[in-house]
């Protein structure tokens, strides 16, 4: 048998389960022309201010995306720029390995490219590289002291 203390606390359970209502939204009023609700009209002046605002934020908007059209575009311009150099770069390798083979290929095409054509290639490309450097001017001589500098120095001490 089950117990009297149990069968009340089943009763109140089943009384607190009520089913929960959405809640509905409460009806609105709108303030009518009598109303002490009612917002109060912006002068002419408020008017033409929040006018000027409002084209200065169009002016300014207009300003922030010319700017970033502007980076965009220079950001574009130096990708450019590095593809170009990084042709450029690759060009060249591909000059000095058919240079390489070529020079090779004369002595024996079953052996690597010979050490030596090869330092001799780059040493030519250096010097055609390199303009012809002129002599730095001789360095002046440092300022004279205006002072002699006593290495004698007197020391006091008190007791």
């Amino acid at each position: 048998m089950s117990d009297p203390k149990d069968e009340d606390l089943d009763t109140l359970t089943q009384d607190c389960e009520v089913e929960e209502k959405e809640p509905k939204a409460k009806p609105y009023k709108k303030a009518d022309a009598a109303d002490a609700r009612r917002k109060k009209e912006r002068t002419p002046a408020q008017i033409a201010a929040f006018e000027r605002c409002r084209a200065k934020r169009e002016e300014n908007r207009a300003l922030r995306k010319q700017q970033r059209e502007q980076e965009n575009e220079e950001k574009k311009k130096e990708k450019e720029e590095k593809i170009v150099k990084k042709a450029v770069r690759i060009k060249k390798k591909e000059k000095l390995e058919q240079a390489i083979v070529e020079s090779s290929s004369d002595e024996d095409s079953d052996s690597e490219p010979d050490i030596q054509a090869v330092k001799k290639y780059v040493a030519k490309k250096k010097q055609k590289r390199k303009p012809q450097r002129r002599a730095p001017p001789p360095p002046s001589p440092p300022p004279a002291a205006e002072e002699e500098y006593s290495e004698e120095r007197e020391y006091y001490f008190f007791t």
